[in-house]
């Protein structure tokens, strides 16, 4: 069932990345539905590389699990995928195979919808 859930919301991401949205606004979409859709998942963002401008990233105090995944592009990282969990041991190997199909997606329309 999880799988076929996973499948259904990659398929809404490929969605929201050809559509007329400006960038920020279908990452915010991305986001969304990756939170609402899957139970374990209790808060997701994304990071891109700002050299100039480093920030803090602070965590819920309730946070029991994260994972996160790059965002490459020709093999240089340009961001990551970050997901926490106030459930432990929330994620496994199909959550990791998951966000890595996101964050391939992402990169193949950074490009393209970059500010």
């Amino acid at each position: 069932m999880i799988f076929i859930e996973k499948k259904l919301i990659i398929k809404k991401i490929k969605s929201i990345l050809s559509n007329k949205d400006d960038w920020e606004k279908k990452l915010f979409k991305i986001c969304d539905i990756i939170k609402y859709n899957l139970k374990k998942y209790d808060w997701v963002g994304f990071y891109f590389s700002d050299l100039i401008n480093k920030k803090l990233i602070s965590c819920n105090i309730n946070v029991k699990s994260e994972i996160v995944v790059p965002i490459l592009i020709d093999n240089i990282n340009i961001g990551q995928i970050d997901v926490d969990s106030n459930t432990i041991n929330a994620f496994s190997n199909m959550d990791k195979i998951f966000l890595e199909e996101i964050c391939e997606l992402v990169s193949k329309n950074y490009d393209l919808n970059k500010n």
